[in-house]
């Protein structure tokens, strides 16, 4: 005959009976069974199961924009890259009129000014005019500039240009957005 255990002895015994309980039945509960299903924990049922998310769609773009190259009707001759910036993605979605709006993201290892005075000269001798800096709206980007165009008397066309400039340290990521005239093939 064996002597009772001691009254503090027991109640550890229970409690590391319990917490092994509750342990074992938290693993068993992602276990399958032999035929593949997935086993059930000892009481669980249909309403308390945790519901399991459904994967998010992955994003659509639009059909007129082109990932690492220029999109069709893209005004390549007003606002296409220099040969040190990698185009990253382009949009060119025509509009009712001979405008087209444009999108263009590109990297490059360019300094943020050189960036600016691409762009700022081949926007002027296109006649652009750049916007007043103290016109712009505060941008948590490194820079930012607007330029503007309009063309004709009796029936006035105006187009713009946004360009911003984010500097990682690294490497600069520059967007480019507006609405300009159509180029002639697109």
């Amino acid at each position: 005959m064996h002597p009772t255990p001691p009254a503090s002895r027991t109640a550890v015994t229970v409690v590391v009976t319990v917490v092994a309980t509750v342990v074992l039945g938290a693993g068993m509960s992602g276990c399958s069974t032999s035929d593949g299903t997935a086993a059930e924990p000892a009481g669980a049922t249909a309403s308390t199961a945790p519901a399991v998310p459904s994967a998010s769609p992955m994003p659509t773009f639009d059909p007129q924009s082109v990932v690492g190259d220029y999109a069709p009707g893209f005004p390549a001759d007003l606002l296409a890259a220099p040969d040190d910036m990698t185009v990253l993605a382009s949009s060119a979605v025509p509009r009712d009129d001979d405008l087209v709006e444009v999108s263009l993201n590109l990297a490059t290892p360019l300094p943020v000014d050189d960036v600016v005075e691409v762009y700022a000269e081949r926007l002027a001798d296109a006649g652009f005019t750049a916007a007043d800096p103290d016109d712009m709206s505060p941008s948590d980007l490194t820079t930012y500039t607007a330029y503007t165009r309009t063309k004709g008397k009796k029936d006035p066309r105006f187009e713009s240009v946004h360009l911003g400039v984010l500097d990682d340290g690294e490497l600069r990521l520059v967007t480019i957005s507006g609405v300009v005239q159509r180029p002639e093939d697109g």
